[in-house]
Order: structure tokens, then C-alpha cells, then sequence
């Protein structure tokens, strides 16, 4: 980590004094937080970001005169890496980022505490980086620095901890489960939703502020490629929709914790024991302002346009879990922008990547049990609904049929009795003849054969059940 690169750090480049230069002046506070080689106070790309973290944390703006530098007390070793750590290239931060997992363990509490701040910058900004393997040493180093200081951390958590719950929901899963398993370390057990709970607002804030971006906002397009850019935004977009479904539930579980394991007179009776305890009262106000951020998130016009119908396969499909998430713990939510929701959740059915298809089942299914039926109201069946099951149908569920088609039964007990008693003789042909027509499509994949001649016979046995019920439905309709 020595060598020419050191020595060409001491002289500033022409654009690092341009960059000063402006940030002098009250301009962008620079990429990644810094300005030339300094480090200044809040995290973000570009001066929006900076001056609405700035805003949040009461940190001075970059130009203010009071940007924050490398302290001198500061371990020399900690401080190297640290400066490394801001350089583009990969392999530079994955040396830094190795040599700091080795330092870490021989520090003292007091220099590691010092390093605290200046790291927790660099944390956030490594956590945006597009080389997996840097996101993942950055929260694998995150655990030991937790670890080691201990209650130091307090002051820095409420920064810290929506990044770092951000990145346990990472589309790669490597870099999940190694975030995922540094903030158990760090917050073991039930400290971690105790933790959420302490740090909720924080926590929605980062995820609301990331689903706001642009891929522009979260890059440097002078020094980004395209596809870099457009990579990171659809990452951090996946990441901020199941990181709100994932805190939904979290705080929903711990307003309620002995449902899940009790039987139902225990839970009516804890219920009504820990409704007034302390941890009760916080979690559900927690629930509360988790429910009121996500319907302002839900009320932005084109909220469900956007990531529904994103372009982006990993979008889409938290988007999907998402939705299902709602549908369970917070009803509510949907029913109250049914109008915009509807035709976008019904219409996922158009959804071709295989990928997809279990979170697109799960959320339709979920969706329409909670809000049937207003929900039927809202899309044109015979246009759009309709027209994109069949289509799925007869294509073999685009190479799904094995996970996809064990949800058609369910899907067809909760059609609407108004559709069933238009013409149920030919909406059950229509079924039929798709599947048939799918079956092709499955060759060599013994799986997705079985499903769908289980799919059919399913069906076909509903339609013979329900013949007496349809018959009555049509008769009355005419």
C-alpha cells in the first residue's frame, strides 16, 4: 500500500484544487462526500445529497470552512487506509479494506473509537461500490469495528444503521448474507429489532432518500460508465423496497411476538398483558410511523408504475415483495390507492422471467385476499387480466410452470362471481386449452409436465364442482 501511488497523493491535482475551489464557493460538496483529498461531513453523491444529509445531521456544509479532516490523533496505520479507501480503483480498496480486517484486532479501544467517524463515511460510500467483493469486506469489517468498541458505537448507530440494514437485503446474495450476519453479531437476538425500533426514522429515512434517487445522484457520470450507474440505482432500489418490507414485518412481529408460537387463548391472553408493557407502546409506534411513511411513499404518483414495471428484473421483483408484505401486515395501505395499485398488481401476470414468478404469485394471491373485492373494480378483466394469464398459460409460464402453475387453482377460487357468471363455460375452456397448448413448451423438464397436468385436472374438477353454482350465476345474470 506504499509506493509511487503515496507519493503522487502529497501534490494535489488540478482538479482536486478546482474542486476545492468550488466547494469554497458553496458548490457540490463532491463524489462520495469528499473534496480533493478531504473528507467532509455528511455522505452522498453530489450537493443535493450532501446538503440534505448536512440538513439531517447538522453537520457543516462542504465550503462552510469547518469540512471535517483526519483527525491527528488518529491511528497512523487506521488513517492510511482510510485514504486508500477513497481511491477508485478495486484493487487499491481491497487492500486497504484487508489490511484494516487485520489492524482492527490490535487496535486499543481508544484509537479504534477515534477511527469511528471518518470510517463510518467510508462505510456508506463502500457500500455503493459496484465490485461485490468490496461491499463485502466492508460489512465484514463493519461487525469488527462494532464488536470491538461496544457502546462507542451508540453515538454513530443512528447514521450507521440504514446503509447497514440496507445492505442485508443486497441482490447478490454473498454480500447479504455477510451483512446480514455482521449486524447479528454486533445486535445478537432480539437487541436487533430492539435496535430497529431505536432507529426507525433514520432507517425509513435512508430508504425513502434511496428510492428518491436517480441513477445520476447515486454516481459520477464524468467517471462512472453508464451501466455502472444504471447497476447501482437498480441495486439500491431493490434493496430500499425489501429493506421496507423486511422493517414492516420486523416491527409488526415484535408489536406481536407470541403469535406466531402460542395457542390462540394464550395469544388473546398475552395480548392483553403486554398491550401496555413499554416494549409494546414503542413497537407499535414504530408499526405507526413505518404505515404513515409508506403511504406517503405509496401516494407519489407513479410509485407502482416505476418499480412494478420496472426494466430491472431484481426492481420488479422486490416491488413483488413489497406489495405481498403490505397485503399482509398492512392492508390498509393499498385499499387507500386501490385506483393506482390494482391495475399494476393484477397486471404483473405479464411478468416473463421465470426469476420472478414465485414472488409475482405470492403477492398476486395475497393482494387479492385482502382487497377483493374493490380490487376486481379497478382493471379491465376481459382487456388486460385475462388476456395475460392465458398468455402465460400457453407459454408454459415462460419456463415457471413447475412453481407457477400450483397457484392457478387458488388464483381461480377467488374470481369474481360477476366474472364467473358472464360465460364460465368458455372462461374454463379458455383455461384449459392454454394449459394444453403450454404443455409443449415444458418438454424435457418432467417437473413442469407433472404441474401441468396437475394444473389441468385441478381445474377441470373446480369447473365440475362449480357447475351447479356457475349455472345459477348465469342464470341470474341474464
Amino acid at each position: 500500500m506504499g509506493g509511487k501511488g503515496d507519493r503522487k497523493a502529497t501534490k494535489a491535482t488540478s482538479s482536486a484544487r478546482a474542486a476545492e475551489a468550488l466547494a469554497a464557493k458553496g458548490g457540490a460538496a463532491g463524489f462520495g462526500g469528499f473534496v480533493g483529498g478531504r473528507l467532509v461531513a455528511g455522505f452522498g453523491f453530489g450537493a443535493a445529497a450532501a446538503a440534505a444529509v448536512n440538513s439531517a445531521t447538522g453537520a457543516a456544509p462542504a465550503g462552510s470552512g469547518e469540512a471535517l479532516e483526519l483527525s491527528a490523533e488518529l491511528d497512523g496505520d487506521l488513517a492510511q487506509c482510510l485514504r486508500h479507501l477513497s481511491k477508485r480503483d478495486t484493487v487499491t480498496k481491497m487492500k486497504a479494506l484487508q489490511s484494516l480486517k487485520d489492524l482492527v484486532p490490535t487496535k486499543c479501544h481508544a484509537d479504534l473509537a477515534l477511527f469511528l467517524q471518518p470510517w463510518g463515511y467510508q462505510f456508506k460510500r463502500l457500500l455503493l461500490d459496484p465490485a461485490k467483493s468490496v461491499r463485502v469486506e466492508a460489512v465484514t469489517i463493519m461487525a469488527a469495528v462494532g464488536a470491538a468498541v461496544g457502546k462507542a458505537l451508540l453515538p454513530h448507530l443512528k447514521g450507521l444503521l440504514g446503509p447497514w440494514y440496507l445492505a442485508c437485503f443486497d441482490p447478490y446474495p454473498g454480500a447479504a448474507a455477510a451483512a446480514a450476519q455482521s449486524l447479528a453479531e454486533v445486535f445478537p437476538g432480539k437487541k436487533q429489532a430492539d435496535v430497529l425500533v431505536f432507529c426507525r426514522r433514520e432507517v425509513l429515512s435512508h430508504i425513502t432518500t434511496c428510492l428518491a434517487s436517480t441513477p445520476q445522484s447515486l454516481g459520477d457520470a464524468r467517471r462512472d460508465a453508464p451501466h455502472e450507474m444504471e447497476e447501482r440505482h437498480a441495486r439500491i432500489t431493490a434493496a430500499s423496497l425489501t429493506a421496507a418490507a423486511a422493517l414492516l414485518t420486523t416491527l409488526v412481529q415484535q408489536q406481536q411476538p407470541q403469535q406466531l408460537t402460542q395457542e390462540p387463548d394464550a395469544v388473546d391472553q398475552q395480548a392483553a398483558t403486554d398491550k401496555g408493557t413499554p416494549e409494546a407502546a414503542a413497537a407499535a409506534a414504530a408499526v405507526q410511523e413505518v404505515v404513515e411513511k409508506l403511504q406517503e411513499l405509496l401516494n407519489i404518483p407513479g410509485f407502482f408504475k416505476k418499480h412494478l414495471g420496472s426494466k430491472a428484473i431484481e426492481v420488479r421483483r422486490a416491488a413483488y415483495g413489497l406489495v405481498n408484505c403490505m397485503s399482509v401486515a398492512a392492508p390498509e395501505l393499498l385499499a387507500s390507492c386501490e385506483a393506482a395499485a390494482a391495475p399494476l398488481v393484477l397486471g404483473a401476470l405479464q411478468e416473463k422471467e421465470p426469476v420472478n414468478h414465485p414472488a409475482m404469485w405470492r403477492m398476486l394471491l395475497s393482494y387479492i385476499n385482502s382487497q377483493q373485492p374493490g380490487c376486481w373494480a379497478a382493471v379491465n378483466m376481459q382487456k388486460a387480466f385475462l388476456p395475460r394469464l392465458l398468455a402465460l398459460l400457453r407459454h408454459g409460464c415462460y419456463g415457471s410452470a413447475a412453481v407457477s402453475l400450483p397457484a392457478l387453482l387458488p388464483l381461480l377460487a377467488l374470481f369474481p362471481r360477476q366474472l364467473l357468471s358472464l360465460q364460465p363455460v368458455l372462461l374454463l375452456d379458455q383455461i384449459l386449452e392454454s394449459l394444453w397448448l403450454g404443455l409443449p413448451h415444458c418438454a424435457g423438464n418432467q417437473a413442469a409436465r407433472n404441474a401441468t397436468a396437475a394444473a389441468y385436472q385441478e381445474c377441470f374438477n373446480w369447473g365440475a364442482k362449480q357447475a351447479p353454482v356457475l349455472a345459477t350465476a348465469t342464470g341470474s345474470a341474464t
